[in-house]
């Protein structure tokens, strides 16, 4: 006689698979759209759930999990055939101005690969209105195609095309689901993998974005059978186990929620008293079993026919059944009276439906199995003992047990931890019932283990008839490990700015894990991002330093071992890889410029700023420094030089400036100061040709920079002749004036400037007291020479009353010490009292003070008489017959002037006392001739007439 067995096993000989495959629509060769709206700026994150969410969905759902469920890595071990598996993708959206507020991208999902099914529905994606920005709108969903060839190297994918919309700075969040076709466990390969792409099925913009599942871990539902038959009995007894689940998957022990090392099962014994005719009919159970291994209910039709040969003896039908998830007997008996020896066997047949797609089979499931008639003569069995026997396997795992309902155990204190055997007994029985064995299931730690929990039951009727059925959960623990990426910057980020830092996470395989950014504004100096779902290995986290420019890791890449034991335990739940970044300092340099070339060498300079301690360096051969001090501090630095001697700052470049992170990271500020050298002037003095240290002629250098009054110098006692000023520094390319002072009169002076003759001017106009000067400037680091050479007398030039009114001993002036230090009237320095008596008409003027006196237009009684033509006339007179006397050159018209004046002088009877031709004089004609006369001797004076 066949046992019951609850089996996962889908290659057990009695089950025949029937695989149904939805067809759609097989798009042809990608053609990009003209409106094709691909996005920018957009930041996808792509996720899944994991298996090991613990419960089953309702039957039309939602199809969503916690948020703690969704994870961008492996969704682990716990999805099986004809799961609705949630997937999530969240779109942040930039503030560019080239973000995409409407663009398209694909859903893809592997769908067959060498005739075997995939994923065969991906549902309408919904916008989950809680985690989305009120902007975010779904515009168009397309519908599902397929893609052949499919995407990375599948046979066909299938897809949808969703068109999403929203505002710059917001983020949507997207929810649907993708069924696991019936009979997907077969599909080849490791996983089934989940994508999102570009709508030209590439990845631009929006990354390597994937999550998948194993598909080793993939369970389809099951069904088996079996039959009994019995005759000449009064009772028959039918024993079930009815296991939920038949699969326990710890998909993460390494959760640190309630339930990651524990979990229950439930195992329903049922004994079922059947009545018998002992007279001779042969009574057939068959019991169906269907196990639903998917996280919700799903529809399931039942057809069972049993034949004796080919002879069909009974049919039972049970359409519309909501399979919840587990394992579910149905029992069906009837009796059978055989014509003679029975050949009798069962064919059952289980056709699966979702109930969101209700009138679609999609799979079928076939068993068989064969009864031979137990023969029991008188047997009653009218009461039965029901035992039950379970025990564990596998590294690291226990159970426990709740004490059940019915019955007792033997040996055992409900609730202690064990790894069996846990013995049950019913005690007797007389008629149907059951017990339900609540099973925890403990993991020790977190870790990667196998086992079985397995559960037998046995029923002995009164009679020594016996009944077994037996059930196996297959228990399977996974480690799930955290990776957190932890990000540390200096606080330089203000206002808008903000900086994006981007990681490449590899396994050890070195195959891409996942790409992740974190983004840092303003005042932020700490971000994370926490990878979920990863399977245990040692894994390699390596910053874009292209992306992260100008920051710098300071170790990049990071290796993390969140690998297992050799025994499967884990090492690490989760691991953290830390970068900490810094910005290279800015750096600072000076170069030194100067005018002339070839003074760089030997200047300091001086670099001074936040936090740092001044640092002072002098410039090398080639003008330039770079500063020790590395400038790690934000704020304004300056660079300040000590100028040398003969030299000013010309200009000044760079050398005040801010250092702002992170755009001033690795920068170099460059100081550029030009410094002008001074120039000097000199003058080669000589006296008739040749340098006479006797003679003291003084110069005066007056202009910007120098003293009040200027700078003078003498040719006393000067051997050389060189005046230099006492080396005074000038200013290139500003105006300066050198004078030659009280030059006697009868001298004449010859000048030439950078050896060009020059005619220097008298700075006293329109008196010629002397002197004479010109203006000149010198060049960057010029010693401009001036050469003055004074001719003595006779020859040379004349002069005005005024110098005559100083030239004398009578007055204050310091003219009569300077004829005296050269010698004098014998040396050509005349002085007025040298020339005298000189007569003006009949006035004769014997002595200083009334030479004086005329000179200054006042009579000898000391009234002053400027108005009074006679003493212009006078003046100018007695001033050209001094310097005939002195020396000075003279020509006919000067003469001629001279003995006008004397004439007139004599016509009006001019005595230098009194009145003579005042303005309202009645002498008008005697007032215009003096006037005239005096002019001309003016110029004379001046050295115009002749």
């Amino acid at each position: 006689m066949g046992g019951i067995t609850v089996s996962r096993r889908w290659s057990r000989a009695v089950a025949i698979v029937t695989v149904v495959l939805l067809v759609t629509a097989v798009a042809p060769a990608f053609t990009s759209p003209a409106d094709a709206q691909e996005p920018s700026h957009v930041q996808f994150t792509f996720e899944g759930c994991r298996g090991s969410f613990g419960g089953s969905f309702p039957i039309t759902g939602p199809f969503v999990c916690a948020d703690t469920e969704y994870t961008t890595g492996n969704l682990g071990k716990g999805w099986n055939e004809l799961d609705l598996v949630p997937h999530r993708v969240t779109l942040s959206l930039g503030t560019q101005t080239a973000a995409t507020t409407t663009y398209d991208f694909n859903i893809v999902a592997d769908n067959e690969e060498a005739g075997a099914p995939g994923y065969d529905r991906i549902s309408e994606p919904v916008v989950n209105d809680s985690k989305s920005h009120a902007s975010c709108t779904i515009d168009t969903v397309g519908a599902q195609q397929d893609k052949v060839p499919g995407i990375g190297g599948t046979d066909v994918s299938i897809y949808r095309t969703i068109t999403v919309s929203q505002n710059k700075g917001t983020t949507c969040v997207l929810d649907w689901h993708q069924r696991l076709a019936f009979g997907s466990h077969l599909y080849p390969g490791a996983s089934l993998h989940s994508n999102l792409t570009q709508q030209d099925f590439s990845v631009g913009g929006i990354g390597a974005r994937d999550v998948s599942i194993p598909v080793s871990e993939i369970q389809p539902p099951e069904f088996s059978k079996n039959m009994q038959a019995v005759q000449g009995a009064s009772h028959d007894w039918v024993l079930t186990k009815d296991a939920t689940p038949v699969i326990l998957s710890f998909s993460n022990t390494c959760d640190d929620g309630t339930g990651a090392l524990q979990d229950t099962v439930e195992i329903t014994v049922a004994w079922t008293r059947l009545a018998a005719d002992p007279s001779g009919p042969v009574t057939i159970t068959t019991v169906l079993t269907v196990v639903n291994n998917a996280h919700r209910p799903l529809l399931v039709d039942l057809e069972d026919v049993s034949y004796d040969g080919d002879t069909v003896i009974n049919t039972f039908n049970l359409n519309d059944i909501v399979v919840t998830p587990g394992s579910h007997p149905f029992v069906h008996s009837f009796s059978y009276t055989p014509s003679g020896t029975p050949s009798l066997r069962d064919e059952a047949t289980a056709d699966f439906r979702d109930p969101l797609e209700p009138t679609i089979v999609v799979g079928t499931l076939t068993a068989t199995d064969t009864a031979t008639v137990e023969s029991s003569g008188a047997n009653d069995n009218e009461t039965a003992v029901i035992t039950d026997t379970e025990s564990i396997t596998g590294d690291g795992l226990s159970f426990s047990v709740a004490a059940p309902s019915v019955g007792s155990f033997v040996g055992y204190t409900a609730g202690d931890e064990t790894t069996g055997p846990v013995d049950w007994t019913s005690g007797t029985v007389s008629e149907s019932g059951s017990v339900t064995f609540t099973k925890t299931v403990h993991v020790d730690q977190p870790r990667e283990t196998s086992g079985t929990l397995s559960d037998t039951a046995t029923l002995t009727g009164s009679e020594g008839l016996t009944r077994t059925a037996s059930a196996e959960t297959d228990i399977d623990t996974s480690v799930l490990v955290e990776l957190t990426i932890v990000k540390n910057i200096p606080d330089v980020l203000t206002g808008s700015e903000s900086k994006t830092f981007d990681f490449e996470v590899r396994d050890s395989s070195d195959a891409l894990v996942d790409e992740v950014s974190i983004t840092f504004t303003a005042g932020e100096t700490q971000d994370s991002v926490t990878l979920t779902g990863l399977d245990p290995d040692e894994y390699t986290i390596t910053e874009d330093e292209t992306t992260s420019d100008p920051f710098t890791p300071a170790v990049n890449p990071l290796v993390v071992d969140l690998s297992l034991n050799t025994d499967g335990t884990a090492q690490a739940c989760s691991g953290e890889a830390e970068f900490t970044n810094n910005l290279a300092p800015a750096n600072a340099e000076a170069v030194k410029i100067t005018d002339p070339a070839g003074n760089e060498e030997g200047w300091e300079f001086c670099l001074n700023g936040p936090g740092i301690t001044e640092e002072c360096k002098t410039t090398d051969s080639a003008g330039e420094i770079s500063f020790d001090t590395l400038l790690v501090e934000e704020g304004e630095y300056t660079i300040t030089e000590t100028v040398l001697p003969g030299f000013d700052q010309t200009d000044a470049d760079g050398c005040t400036f801010t250092v702002n992170f992170p755009a001033d990271s690795g920068r170099t500020f460059t100081c550029t100061i030009t410094n002008t050298q001074r120039g000097m002037v000199e003058v080669l003095k000589t006296t008739d040709g040749a340098v006479d240290p006797t003679l003291d002629f003084t110069f005066r250098l007056t202009g910007p920079g120098l003293p009040p009054g200027g700078i003078t110098d003498s040719t006393l006692g000067d051997d050389d002749g060189i005046l230099d000023f006492g080396g005074a520094e000038l200013i290139p390319g500003e105006t300066y004036t050198i004078c030659e002072e009280n030059i006697p009169a009868g001298w004449t002076t010859e000048w030439t400037l950078g050896g060009n003759p020059v005619t220097p001017y008298n700075p006293d106009s329109p008196e010629d007291l002397g002197n004479r000067c010109v203006d000149f400037s010198v060049d960057p680091g010029e010693t401009l020479r001036i050469t003055v050479n004074n001719v003595s007398p006779p020859g040379g030039d004349a002069r005005t009353p005024g110098y005559w009114k100083n030239w004398n001993t009578c007055t204050k002036g310091n003219q009569a010490q300077t004829a005296a230090n050269n010698g004098g009237a014998a040396e050509g320095f005349f002085l007025l009292e040298d020339v005298l008596p000189i007569s003006l008409g009949d006035l004769v003027i014997d002595n200083c003070q009334d030479g004086v006196d005329i000179l200054n237009r006042t009579d000898l009684n000391g009234t002053k008489r400027a108005n009074d033509a006679a003493y212009y006339l006078a003046s100018h007179l007695l001033a050209a017959k001094a310097n005939i006397e002195a020396g000075a050159s003279t020509c006919p018209a000067a003469n001629q002037a001279i003995a006008d004046g004397d004439a007139l002088l004599v016509s009006i009877g001019f005595d230098g006392t009194g009145a003579f031709l005042p303005p309202k004089t009645s002498n008008k004609v005697a007032r215009a001739l003096a006037i005239a006369i005096a002019g001309t001797l003016d110029s004379y004076n001046n050295n115009e007439l002749c």
